[in-house]
């Protein structure tokens, strides 16, 4: 048995997303100041061609990213020459928000399970009261966050559906992570073993 909660707005892109972002970042540039420092001209080369590698995707995921922003906050984000490599840090991006729909769910013991889920309801929602299976999985703090419902009696599958803007603003801010850490174990790599 379903009843409906509040409707919340949370961010698409988490502050801990943003954390990990400019921790990668700083890594990857004190590992560029010091290979120079502890190794030689080919090690810091090296290191260069990596982030160099990685800059470029940065930049392809920074424009992916912006294009998707609404006219307003495209032009919010700014124009500067590094707006690719810090829009995924900026506010602007971190401001974007998405639904986040609560109901409870009884199960046959009756007891009651607080339930989550992103975006609008897609199709539609179910009714009050319908008899549904439920999948997801269980947060820390003991929400279900729903990946979708199957009624017992008509089959049906509901699920949620975020923006498309908040979906890629997630999916290219984890990717930007990727992209810093790979260039931060690059050259961390290239420092440990630098022969």
């Amino acid at each position: 048995m379903i009843r409906f909660g509040v409707v919340r707005q949370v961010p698409a892109v988490g502050r801990r997303t943003t954390a990990l972002t400019a921790t990668a970042a700083v890594l990857t540039l004190c590992g560029l100041v010091a290979a120079p420092l502890v190794g030689n001209l080919a090690l810091l080369q090296r290191s260069l061609l990596v982030t160099a590698l990685c800059v470029v995707v940065l930049v392809v995921l920074g424009v992916l990213l912006r294009t998707t922003l609404p006219t307003d906050d495209r032009r919010l984000a700014g124009g500067s020459v590094l707006w690719p490599l810090v829009l995924p840090m900026r506010a602007v991006v971190l401001s974007r928000t998405a639904d986040l729909r609560f109901l409870w769910v009884k199960d046959i013991t009756g007891v009651e399970h607080e339930c989550a889920v992103r975006g609008r309801w897609a199709p539609s929602p179910p009714a009050v009261g319908d008899i549904v299976d439920v999948y997801g999985r269980r947060t820390k703090s003991g929400v279900i966050l729903l990946r979708h419902l199957v009624s017992t009696t008509t089959g049906d599958t509901t699920t949620g559906r975020p923006p498309t803007s908040c979906t890629v603003a997630r999916a290219t801010s984890i990717a930007i992570i990727v992209v810093w850490a790979a260039a931060a174990a690059s050259t961390v790599w290239s420092l440990i073993f630098r022969n």
